[in-house]
């Protein structure tokens, strides 16, 4: 009998996991199915956060999984279902978006599902591994897949160290794979160097 009452009890909880429910989004003028236990809301009673039992196309954007909102009802971050392209930088399935918390049609940072090319930069995805842009969906910074040469620069593919660029796509900062010498100037490497958007060099650091 005690066994009977346990099992029981494990299968009204599960029910309630899978329990799913529909919520209208006024600011999309759609529909969005989720799981119930997932979900939370904010004090003006739009939804916060839960998570799909459905695909929901949502301003263009097929969304799977978890999906956020800021409190006006736009899309804070959501995983895409499907290979996207903004602004030219292709966007592989299962990546998560951000979007800016000032401007909430802008894109600014994305967990990439998978090592990914942007803009001639070998970026490198996984989990939380981030990804960032400038409003023109110009990269801001990434961590790279292997050692690469960016503008000239031997530039080490460190998750300590993430590369970075100007919103023109000149290099600002890296970490050197190898030694590297600029005229009369050596820099060993591991050097940290931080560069003018002319590239000439603004700071150093040695490893």
């Amino acid at each position: 009998m005690k066994i009977l009452k346990i099992l029981f009890a494990v299968s009204i909880f599960l029910s309630s996991c899978v329990t799913s429910n529909t919520i209208q989004l006024p600011y999309y003028k759609s529909e969005i199915s989720y799981f119930e236990s997932s979900a939370a809301f904010f004090e003006n009673g739009n939804i916060k956060k839960c998570r799909l039992a459905d695909e929901a196309k949502l301003n263009g954007f097929h969304c799977v999984s978890w999906i956020h909102f800021f409190e006006n009802g736009q899309i804070r971050q959501f995983q895409t279902a499907i290979d996207i392209s903004l602004d030219s930088v292709s966007i592989p399935a299962k990546s998560i978006l951000f979007f800016d918390k000032q401007d909430h049609s802008e894109v600014r940072m994305i967990y990439l599902s998978q090592h990914t090319i942007i803009q001639g930069v070998n970026c490198k995805g996984g989990e939380k591994i981030t990804t960032s842009f400038y409003p023109n969906m110009k990269l801001r910074n990434c961590f790279l897949v292997d050692d690469q040469e960016i503008q000239g620069f031997p530039c080490k593919s460190s998750l300590m160290h993430y590369v970075s660029f100007y919103e023109n796509g000149k290099i600002k900062s890296l970490t050197l794979s190898r030694d590297l010498s600029i005229g009369e100037m050596n820099y060993s490497k591991g050097s940290y160097m931080e560069l003018a958007e002319d590239g000439s060099v603004k700071n150093v650091k040695s490893k």
